[in-house]
């Protein structure tokens, strides 16, 4: 099951549900779910020191520079380093 097709039933699920936990629980797994898609960084933006710094594209924290990441250190964000597209 690819996360789109588990994030439609999980929202047709929470239509079900009318006590707070297990709607929780769907917006928690929802949430994750849509992190695990990889999202662009904003673009490179300048400090106040005139250092280039790449936002995440979700919670907007400089993101490392290290290729090595594949996930924001701060939000767990899935990020999108491909140049083109």
């Amino acid at each position: 099951m690819e996360n789109r097709e588990a994030i439609e039933y999980i929202n047709w699920m929470r239509d079900k549900f009318i006590t707070n936990k297990p709607l929780e629980a769907c917006d928690l797994a929802i949430s994750a779910l849509e992190k695990q898609e990889p999202m662009k960084p904003l673009p490179q933006e300048m400090d106040i020191d005139g250092r280039a710094i790449t936002p995440c594209g979700f919670c907007g924290e400089e993101l490392p520079h290290n290729s090595l990441y594949d996930f924001c250190p701060y939000c767990g964000q899935a990020i999108d380093r491909r140049k083109d597209g």
